[in-house]
């Protein structure tokens, strides 16, 4: 169901919109559409309450087939989801082309590395067109999201197009970036980002030459006082958080009261959190820990790129002048699937960075054996060289 998100979009509605309609939790949609993963019980009964409701969202015949083309045979509960072996997960060292390569190839500028100088740069999925757009939504009507990806996937390019958004559209726009570096959810394991440390954060971008109030339930009335002051001379507030796996559940917890403060039925911060999986483990609504939580935050997960992979590619290589056609065969993407696809659980691994790394190794290759283009076997042969 990878249209669905632009779907959603088209009208108005979010995943969780969809979660709460037919009756089924968050994490659910989240691995429905990013994995294909129907829920082990009822899963026929979820499709069908599904469909009904895109129905009634003005989805007719031709878009429903569309979005269940590749509808998957719900699992029989005797048979648990498939988790992906952490061991057999393919992760390249960082790679740059080497200068033989880019006087062969005539390439002035690598296509792969620090790449994203303007929002032109930028190549959206529908999938991360859609989450881009639910962090702005966040950011201006002072949401409560969590963005949730696997490294490499486009987390901290997201991130820094909101900023670079908010700038363009001039937007009167409050944003605070707390660091989240080194954090841990146990002192033992490191830092602890507390919620202490988030509202000293908040309290000096608002009013740099405050002193803090002393506990924590004077410093969030102390919050909400300069918030208001700030919102009637006209700014909006975020509260943008990278790194946000190394949050504890408590912070997650104090971090929901501080989406919750308002003035009238306006909320005063909006709260955007960016992670990795882990994170959505820490969102597990069975968790009576951070229920509240859960259910007032919304989650969308950035998906591996499918079948976008070789319009990335053809992106990146045309804005140096190039044409993907020249330098790298057909079959070589298919090369680039398989590798980057857990063979037990069928998980795939095509996010950016990885193919970014797997192309500039395979580019490499090829100039250096004297190909003309990057093959298959190119492929293969470079992972081995690159691991």
């Amino acid at each position: 169901m990878n249209g669905l998100p632009a779907f959603l979009l088209s009208r108005g509605r979010t995943q969780r919109d969809l979660a709460r309609a037919v009756n089924i939790s968050d994490a659910a949609i989240s691995q429905l559409i990013n994995h294909h993963r129907w829920p082990v019980k009822q899963g026929a009964l979820c499709a069908g309450r599904i469909r009904d409701q895109l129905t009634q969202w003005g989805a007719d015949e031709p878009t429903l087939a569309a979005l269940f083309a590749s509808q998957p045979q719900p699992q029989p509960s005797n048979h648990p989801t498939p988790q992906p072996d952490k061991e057999e997960t393919v992760y390249l060292r960082h790679q740059r082309l080497h200068p033989e390569t880019c006087k062969r190839l005539r390439l002035f500028r690598d296509p792969f590395n620090n790449d994203i100088n303007a929002a032109d740069d930028l190549f959206l999925t529908p999938d991360a067109h859609y989450v881009r757009e639910e962090m702005i939504q966040a950011a201006k009507n002072g949401g409560f999201l969590a963005v949730v990806g696997e490294s490499g996937s486009g987390k901290s390019t997201l991130r820094l197009d909101l900023l670079d958004r908010i700038q363009r559209e001039r937007q009167s726009m409050i944003v605070i970036e707390p660091s989240c570096l080194g954090s841990e959810e146990t002192s033992a394991a490191g830092r602890v980002v507390r919620a202490d440390a988030l509202t000293e954060a908040i309290l000096t971008a608002l009013d740099p030459a405050v002193r803090p109030k002393r506990g924590l339930e004077a410093r969030t009335r102390q919050i909400r006082e300069l918030l208001i002051r700030s919102t009637d001379a006209g700014f909006k507030h975020l509260l943008l958080i990278e790194e946000a796996h190394g949050l504890s559940k408590t912070t997650l917890k104090h971090l929901k009261r501080f989406n919750e403060l308002r003035q009238g039925f306006a909320r005063l911060l909006g709260i955007v959190l960016i992670g990795q999986p882990e994170l959505m483990t820490k969102l597990n609504e069975r968790s009576a820990e951070v229920r509240e939580v859960v259910q007032r935050i919304d989650i969308v997960e950035l998906p591996p790129l499918g079948d976008a992979l070789e319009a990335y590619v053809a992106h990146k290589i045309k804005r140096v002048g190039h044409e993907a056609g020249n330098l790298i065969e057909p079959g070589a993407y298919a090369a680039m699937r398989e590798i980057l696809t857990d063979a037990k659980s069928g998980v795939s691994r095509v996010f950016p960075l990885a193919i970014n790394n797997l192309v500039v190794a395979s580019l490499n290759l090829a100039a250096g054996i004297g190909a003309n283009k990057v093959t298959a076997d190119v492929v293969r042969q470079a992972l081995r060289e690159a691991r």
